[in-house]
């Protein structure tokens, strides 16, 4: 399982994710994947069953500019680099680190924080509570035929 934060509040259970292109693609029981901008994302938690002093500092003070990738090092602690991250794959995750590319084995990557200009609070018309335990903020825009239809906070829908 893999937990994506969203700067709207929301919060999804997700059994994968991958990011490419500034979309992030949340694979979640929900339904079809949901695609969102990155903007619209503020943490991947690759690993969410461990806790992490280092991922709750990041994730209360993100940097403006760049993005947190905390790795796991030896002996149950966390490290953690700043960069852009340019990919999520099933393998692996890649950032530009210092202007240039670099690569890091998907298994070693904790979490993801991903970087926040400060552009105000970002407070969505209606915040849904799903089974399972996922939220989605954004426009309620439409109910029928026992389908909710949300127009995620920052793009994408989910219904």
């Amino acid at each position: 399982m893999v937990i994506v934060e969203l700067r709207a509040g929301g919060r999804i259970l997700a059994k994968d994710v991958s990011l490419a292109n500034d979309k992030c693609q949340i694979h979640w029981p929900g339904g079809e994947p949901l695609t969102v901008p990155i903007d619209a994302v503020r943490a991947i938690h690759l690993e969410p069953a461990a806790a992490s002093p280092e991922y709750d500092g990041a994730l209360a003070a993100p940097s403006p500019d760049l993005d947190r990738v905390l790795l796991r090092a030896e002996a149950g602690k966390i490290d953690s680099v700043t960069g852009l991250v340019e990919s999520v794959t099933a393998d692996e995750v890649k950032f530009e680190l210092e202007g240039q590319s670099r690569a890091m084995p998907r298994a070693k990557v904790f979490a993801i924080v991903v970087a926040q200009p400060d552009t105000g609070d970002v407070v969505p018309p209606a915040l849904v509570e799903l089974q399972g335990g996922s939220r989605v903020g954004g426009e309620l825009v439409s109910l029928a035929d026992g389908k909710l239809a949300v127009q995620v906070a920052g793009g994408g829908k989910a219904e």
